[in-house]
C-alpha cells in the first residue's frame, strides 16, 4: 500500500468514526430522534472529512526523486519538487473523499435500521416489534390522571407495553408549562412494577413554550412484566425531592401535588407599599424555576403586584420585604423572592415570593411585610405588616 492509499484510509476512518460517535451520543445519550441524530452526525462527519481529504491530496515538499545511478540531469535544466495539485484536479479527490465518507455513513444507517427494526427499513423505532409479545407481553392502560411536578401540569393518557418493542413502555402525556418562560421538560422518571425499576426518558424534543401545552411521550424499558401493567407506578423526582407518584391503575399511593389556594385576591397597604396579592398557594414546586420542593417539604408561593407610593426616588424590593411566621412562632425568610427596585407610582406586576415549609403543613401562618424606610430605622411593630394564612 502506497502512502496516498494509507492517507485515504485514514480519511474514511476519521469520517466514519466521527459519524458513529456523534450519532451514538445524539440518539442514545441525548435521546434525539433518529433523523435528527443522523443529520447532526452527518454534518459533523463532513466537517471532519473535508480537511482530512484535503490533507490526503497533498504530496511531499522535499526535493524531487533521486536520479538513477550513473545518470545526471541535463545541464541548465532546473529540478523542482512536485507541489500539491491545483485547480479542479486538486479539488476532485477532496470531493470524492467526502462523498465516500457520506455514502459509507448512509449505508451504515440503512444497515442499522434493518437490523434494529426487524427488516422494516424506515419504520419508526418506537413502534418496531422484534418478537411477538406473547401472553401478557402486550398491554394497554388508560391512566386519565393529572399531577404536578416542577412547574408543569401533567395530564396522563394511554400507557402501552410491548415486550418485543423498543422501547417497551410508552407513556403519553399532555404537559403544560405553568411558568411564563419557555423551557425543556426534564425529570428523574422511574417506572416500577413487581420490585423492578426502569429509568425513563422523553422521546424527541421536550420543549414546552411558556403557558402552553405540548404532547410528550415518556419511554421506559422495564423488561418482562410479571403482572398487570395497571399495577405499575410512575415516580417523578429522586429521593431528595417531593416525589410525584402516579399509579397507572386505581391503586392507592397517588401523590398528585395539586396546588391548593390559601389566599385569594387581597390588597395590603403597609406604609408606602401597596401589595395586591393575586393568590397564595400551597404546592410542591417553585414554578418560575421549574424546581421541585425538597423531600418532606412543600412550598407556600404568592403572586403579588407591588406599588411604591412614597416620595423617595426608589424603594428596594427584595428578600428583606417578606417573612413567614410559622405556627410555633419562629420566622423564616423566602426561598424565592424578587430582586429589584420600585419606582414611585409604578406597579411591578406578578412578583413571585415563595417559602419552603416542612410537612405536615397546617395551622396558623402569618405572611409578614417588612418596610423600613432606611437601614438605620429599627424594626418595630410599625415597620411590620401582616396577612394571616390558615394552611
Amino acid at each position: 500500500m502506497n502512502g496516498r492509499s494509507a492517507r485515504w484510509l485514514v480519511v474514511v476512518g476519521v469520517g466514519a468514526g466521527t459519524f458513529a460517535v456523534v450519532w451514538w451520543v445524539s440518539e442514545v445519550m441525548s435521546r434525539l430522534d433518529r433523523s435528527t441524530a443522523v443529520t447532526i452526525a452527518a454534518a459533523a462527519a463532513s466537517l471532519v472529512a473535508t480537511p482530512s481529504a484535503w490533507w490526503a491530496t497533498q504530496t511531499g515538499t522535499g526535493s524531487g526523486p533521486a536520479a538513477s545511478p550513473g545518470s545526471a540531469p541535463d545541464a541548465g535544466t532546473a529540478v523542482t519538487a512536485p507541489g500539491p495539485e491545483t485547480g479542479w484536479r486538486g479539488r476532485l479527490p477532496v470531493a470524492v473523499g467526502v462523498a465516500v465518507v457520506v455514502i459509507a455513513c448512509f449505508l451504515a444507517v440503512q444497515a442499522y435500521g434493518l437490523l434494529g427494526n426487524g427488516g422494516a427499513s424506515g419504520q419508526d423505532p418506537r413502534g418496531s416489534t422484534t418478537s411477538p409479545g406473547g401472553a401478557g407481553g402486550q398491554q394497554t392502560v388508560d391512566v386519565n390522571k393529572t399531577a404536578w411536578f416542577a412547574g408543569y401540569k401533567l395530564e396522563f393518557g394511554r400507557v402501552t407495553y410491548d415486550r418485543g418493542r423498543n422501547p417497551q413502555l410508552i407513556v403519553e402525556a399532555m404537559v403544560e408549562n405553568l411558568a411564563p418562560g419557555s423551557d425543556y421538560f426534564t425529570a428523574d422518571m422511574t417506572f416500577s412494577s413487581g420490585g423492578r425499576h426502569a429509568k425513563g426518558f422523553v422521546y424527541g424534543s421536550s420543549l414546552v413554550p411558556g403557558g402552553l401545552k405540548a404532547e410528550l411521550s415518556f419511554e421506559f424499558d422495564p423488561g418482562p412484566l410479571t403482572g398487570s401493567l395497571a399495577d405499575g407506578v410512575l415516580t417523578f423526582g429522586d429521593g431528595t425531592r417531593a416525589q410525584t407518584v402516579v399509579p397507572l391503575g386505581g391503586g392507592a399511593g397517588f401523590v398528585a401535588h395539586e396546588p391548593r389556594s390559601v389566599l385569594g385576591p387581597t390588597k395590603v397597604t403597609h406604609r408606602d407599599l401597596v401589595l395586591q396579592v393575586r393568590t397564595c398557594e400551597v404546592r410542591a414546586d417553585i414554578v418560575p424555576e421549574h424546581l421541585q420542593a425538597r423531600a418532606d417539604h412543600l412550598i407556600l408561593a404568592c403572586l403579588v403586584d407591588a406599588t411604591f407610593t412614597g416620595t423617595g426616588s426608589i424603594h428596594v424590593y427584595n428578600q428583606d420585604t417578606y417573612r413567614l411566621r410559622l405556627p410555633d412562632g419562629t420566622t423564616i425568610g423566602p426561598t424565592e423572592y424578587p430582586i429589584t427596585t420600585l419606582d414611585p407610582g409604578v406597579t411591578m406586576p406578578q412578583t413571585y415570593v415563595a417559602f419552603s415549609i416542612r410537612e405536615p403543613v397546617g395551622g396558623a401562618y402569618v405572611l409578614q411585610i417588612v418596610d423600613r424606610h432606611s437601614s438605620t430605622e429599627p424594626e418595630s411593630p410599625t415597620t411590620i405588616g401582616s396577612v394571616s394564612l390558615n394552611l
